[in-house]
């Protein structure tokens, strides 16, 4: 049996240095499958996160819109984007609690916005930004992961975003866009 010394000086048999570096390739596949799998799982975790918040935020938009729309088109849509978020929320929270992602509280920003008939047309615009800036968001993170129950709920979560956006645009199409100061 020929022996060779390793990098600390110990004669190791050649059988030994194969058991050795063997050990070493699957400690390392490990680690790195390790490694990926805590990856997917952050990265999970922050897109649940993120819907978490989205949806809070357009729950509190949408009753903005049930309580202050001047026409019932807009109370509807204020009806429309707080149930669709609900349900929604639901599912986000579903699949959270299933993976042991924490979601936190969420409060939504205050956002200054016209009275009377202002309103409709300015909610219409922050409603139209807020839900491009989430599709583009779904739409990175549905091209990024893996997970196919996360890319279930993301393809439904965009689906339910585009709708809206939809409602928004001809809310404005019928509504003139909004000038006048969050004081009228």
């Amino acid at each position: 049996m020929m022996l060779r010394r390793d990098e600390i000086g110990w004669a190791v048999s050649r059988p030994v240095r194969l058991v050795m570096t063997a050990g070493a390739i699957v400690t390392l596949v490990f680690t790195l499958a390790s490694a990926r799998a805590a990856d997917l799982a952050v990265s999970s975790a922050t897109v649940l996160q993120d819907l978490h918040r989205s949806n809070q935020e357009a729950m509190a938009m949408g009753r903005l819109a049930q309580e202050k729309g001047f026409t019932q088109e807009m109370r509807r849509f204020g009806d429309i984007l707080f149930y669709d978020h609900r349900s929604a929320e639901r599912k986000v929270v579903k699949l959270a609690r299933s993976e042991g992602v924490s979601l936190g509280a969420v409060t939504a920003p205050e956002r200054p916005l016209p009275t009377g008939k202002a309103f409709d047309a300015a909610f219409a615009e922050v409603a139209l930004a807020d839900h491009q800036k989430d599709i583009a968001a779904v739409e990175e993170a549905l091209n990024s992961t893996t997970d196919k129950r996360l890319q279930r709920l993301l393809t439904n979560h965009l689906s339910m975003l585009q709708k809206h956006v939809d409602i928004a645009q001809k809310i404005l199409t019928t509504q003139p866009r909004a000038t006048t100061s969050a004081n009228d």
